[in-house]
């Protein structure tokens, strides 16, 4: 008699990893909960209340894209920028002239949108957590993922 069962060990620091590929969602609104109190060390940000919002936006956008590169991805530094162009883009859109795409501008608004409300330090206690996540989720995804920061935040 053959025996077809087949099983295998996986260990524990692989298993957040299958949960991702696994459930996306829920591994996206485990990262949007504040797990740690580790010090967090903030991403600096050109920007000030003086300052053009164009060149800040400009050079926040640079940096963001020193960051996403290939090479030296920073996905923590990545979700801090996106936050900070919408930001920037959020107050001051008609004095911003720098060419980004649709797609790139939803992200944007996604990132700050939700990390606004889950406060944006938690950007630095996820885990996992890209900025390409959001290119890949839709408005349902997004809309849950809102209600949940919100539930959250009412613990």
């Amino acid at each position: 008699m053959q025996n077809d069962s087949h099983t295998c060990t996986i260990l524990v620091v692989h298993a957040r990893s299958i949960t991702t590929f696994v459930d996306s969602l829920a591994a996206i609104k485990n990262d949007l909960v504040c797990h740690n109190t580790d010090q967090i060390f903030l991403v600096h940000v050109p920007m000030t209340i003086n300052s053009d919002p164009n060149s800040c936006f400009k050079e926040i956008y640079r940096r963001y894209e020193k960051v996403t590169h290939r090479t030296n991805y920073n996905r923590i530094q990545a979700l801090a920028y996106a936050f900070y162009m919408e930001s920037n883009l959020w107050n001051n859109r008609s004095l911003v002239t720098e060419p980004i795409g649709d797609n790139q501008v939803k992200t944007f608004k996604q990132v700050f949108y939700l990390f606004t409300i889950c406060r944006y330090k938690q950007i630095y206690q996820t885990y996992r957590l890209k900025v390409k996540n959001f290119n890949d989720i839709n408005k349902e995804n997004f809309a849950e993922l809102v209600d949940f920061c919100e539930q959250q935040r009412n613990v």
